[in-house]
């Protein structure tokens, strides 16, 4: 088969006999059309456009959703030398006539369009008789012009395209000569034709032969079932919405293979980053996916390939020496033919920062290894300098909770105004619980040097382009991502369930001088969040144990370090209801015999005491006995807020008393804890109080009294 060109893409039809595209119609119903018939179309239509005096190199407009008609006039255009100006089905609300009156047009082409709008507004029937609108024709140029199309990029707002005919012929066959599509093949094309890549997609198939169905992405699942694709392009929010609907294993009925029509030999995806468990799940069901990487104003840019292809990266540029890096790591693209020739609709600073000598600035940041392979590391615009001064790419905080589970979404934002990183989170399997919420949590955490306050937001609420948090190409918008999210909150949108995780306080050091009546042990309680603490706790103890040999007898670590302890915070979902709370609490404690428990208006402080514990991290016994608190509640009808939502763990480490020191030296090793060099950890020392409780365990005196029916302090 020779090179793709669109002068043989209407001729090339009639090679396939037996290829179709199966849609609906611009009269409703669905339809199974054959290649050879949708070029006769093409050929009818292109003869009624130029008997109508529609010269070449002409503009005229196009608005519809993806209907079969919008094929016919595509290819029809393309016989004749026509430029389509297309419009977005959802993008201006305006009538046909106010359209094509404000660019001058002679012929408007609406799916709307009901037949009384006058001359030059038509419907997508191809069979209709044309009339054109008065005036002189709108002539394009340059003569390499075939189609005007918009991008909303990253930032949501509308740029006009000039795409080049040469340049989408190039890529189309570095497509095809890359992957193996023929006429055997069959796929889906469920992202409007309004978007240029679906269209490119459109081109490559119909010069392979390869049979296709228009649908939507509502409709996506329904329509693999349906139509049974052997190849498909979609964003990742699709792939990880089929691991949720098939979780059945390879073979079954249920597997995701069988879930998707069961002859899936490859698929495509990229728009956003893909989690490797996703890639790897349909790996095992001999599912081969390719992650790529393209910019609407430059196209592919990179993709992975039967050839070469390598998890985590978007593959291999589609022309190594068309792709480069700048100083700082944004990814630059000059092509040899270039898809687009500039804007019609943007601003002076787009146009001269996105074409100047020929050069596209992806404003992504990205490296190669040393096989060539690039990977994405973030929006250049992206980054983000907290109040602290630390800065981060988001999208190096998501790649990080994707490795925890897979999500159908995963956005982080940030809030300057209240130093508050958000964690907008659609799972999966719709599950979420403090436990996973703590795991996502220590993720996060472990990427900041300095302490940050973490809200995660669990829903079901996906974002859309008609809520304004994703572009038309089905990128995430941030900024109204972010609007959004405070808005439902603030307004206690019961569909988000929200975990909060305030900025954790500097570690300190209690000093509790005396605890006669707990084995005759004197302890130096350290404490510190989870995450920081940790990364320091075992210089902390080597500094502990330094001071502790000058101070006095040489001790074994086991009797030095007598216990680790773990805190976790929970909240009542209503504070007003203290006597159900007291009783809750002391149902709980009488049966959590080795927690302590601290109350204050509707906060709950729970830890395990006089336990010993190895790792660094919440042990099964605390697990459970929060499950029980959570069960407790429930019960007394004072459930807790965010089914416990953890606010943080933290550590305390406790000192034994060591024989032989005396109380001078004792007091000496407290005071000698505070001037420790620990990093960014701050250490003070201040008291507590410990009396003894159910079985030798201690309690705070006031959770004594609570916990007896007394009143809380």
């Amino acid at each position: 088969m020779n090179g793709f060109s669109f002068e043989h893409l209407v001729r090339q039809l009639e090679q396939f006999p037996a290829s179709v595209i199966e849609g609906p119609t611009v009269a409703g119903p669905r339809a199974t059309v054959r290649f050879a018939q949708v070029g006769a179309r093409a050929v009818h239509l292109a003869a009624s456009l130029r008997a109508s005096g529609l010269l070449r190199h002409e503009v005229l407009g196009l608005r519809s959703p993806n209907v079969i008609e919008w094929v016919i006039w595509d290819l029809a255009a393309l016989l004749n030398g026509h430029v389509l100006h297309v419009f977005a089905e959802d993008g201006p609300s305006e009538p046909a006539v106010t359209l094509r009156e404000r660019y001058g047009y002679r012929l408007m082409v609406d799916a709307r369009a009901r037949g009384d709008e006058g001359a030059g507004i038509v419907s997508l029937d191809d069979a209709q008789v044309l009339q054109l609108a008065p005036g002189a024709p709108v002539l394009a140029t340059p003569a390499d012009l075939y189609s005007m199309v918009y991008s909303s990029g990253s930032s949501g707002e509308p740029k006009g395209l000039l795409v080049s005919k040469a340049g989408t012929a190039y890529l189309i066959n570095q497509f095809l000569a890359d992957y193996d599509l023929d006429a055997e093949d069959r796929s889906l094309i469920f992202m409007t034709l309004s978007n240029f890549q679906q269209r490119m997609s459109m081109y490559a198939f119909l010069w392979c032969g390869t049979s296709f169905s228009l649908t939507t992405l509502d409709n996506a699942f329904t329509s693999a079932n349906d139509f049974s694709p052997t190849y498909m392009v979609a964003p990742p929010s699709i792939y990880e919405e089929a691991l949720a609907r098939f979780p059945g294993q390879p073979g079954t009925p249920n597997s995701i293979r069988n879930g998707l029509g069961g002859h899936l030999r490859f698929v495509h995806t990229g728009m956003a980053p893909t989690s490797d468990s996703v890639m790897q799940r349909f790996a095992r069901e001999g599912i081969a996916m390719y992650e790529a990487y393209g910019v609407t104003e430059a196209g592919m840019v990179a993709w992975n390939t039967p050839q070469a292809s390598r998890l985590g990266a978007v593959g291999k540029p589609v022309n190594r020496a068309e792709v480069f890096l700048t100083d700082d790591g944004e990814i630059v693209v000059k092509r040899q033919f270039p898809l687009c020739l500039g804007y019609f609709e943007a601003s002076e600073q787009d146009q001269l920062a996105t074409f100047c000598d020929g050069q596209i600035p992806t404003g992504d940041i990205g490296e190669f290894d040393a096989d060539g392979f690039l990977y994405l590391r973030g929006r250049r615009k992206n980054l983000i300098t907290t109040r602290s001064g630390e800065k981060f790419l988001p999208e190096q905080v998501e790649r990080g909770i994707n490795a925890v589970d897979t999500f159908k979404w995963c956005v982080v934002v940030y809030d300057p105004a209240c130093d508050t990183l958000y964690c907008y989170l659609v799972p999966t399997r719709y599950q979420p619980d403090a436990q996973h919420a703590q795991r996502v949590r220590s993720v996060v955490a472990e990427r900041f040097r300095r302490p940050i306050a973490i809200q995660l937001i669990y829903t079901q609420l996906e974002p859309s382009v008609g809520q304004g948090t994703l572009t038309r190409n089905l990128k995430i918008r941030r900024g109204p991502l972010l609007a959004w999210l405070q808005a439902s909150l603030a307004e206690h949108d019961a569909r988000l369930c929200r975990f909060d995780f305030p900025a954790p306080p500097a570690a300190f050091i209690e000093h509790v001088p005396t605890l006669e009546r707990i084995e005759g042990k004197r302890y130096v309680v350290i404490r510190g969040p989870h995450g920081e603490f940790a990364e320091h706790c075992r210089a902390l103890q080597a500094q502990i144990r330094e001071h502790v040999q000058a101070a006095g007898p040489q001790v074994a670590d086991a009797a030095l370090f007598a216990h680790t302890l773990h805190l976790t915070l929970a909240e009542f979902a209503d504070a007003g209801d203290s006597a159900r709370q007291r009783r809750a609490v002391q149902h709980w404690a009488s049966n959590s015999a080795p927690l302590s428990l601290r109350t204050g208006a509707i906060q709950t402080l729970a830890y395990p005491t006089n336990l010993a514990y190895v790792a660094l991290e919440p042990s099964a016994a605390l697990r459970a006995a929060m499950a029980d608190l959570r069960l407790t509640a429930l019960q007394e009808g004072v459930p807790v807020r965010d089914e416990i939502a953890v606010a943080q763990w933290l550590f305390h480490l406790s000192l034994a008393h060591c024989p032989g020191m005396s109380e001078g030296q004792w007091e000496a090793l407290v005071a000698s804890l505070q001037g420790l060099a620990l990093g960014p950890i701050d250490f003070t020392v201040g008291a507590v109080e410990f009396v003894e409780y159910q079985h030798g365990r201690e309690l705070p005196a006031h959770v004594v009294a609570l916990a007896s029916g007394g009143p809380a302090q």
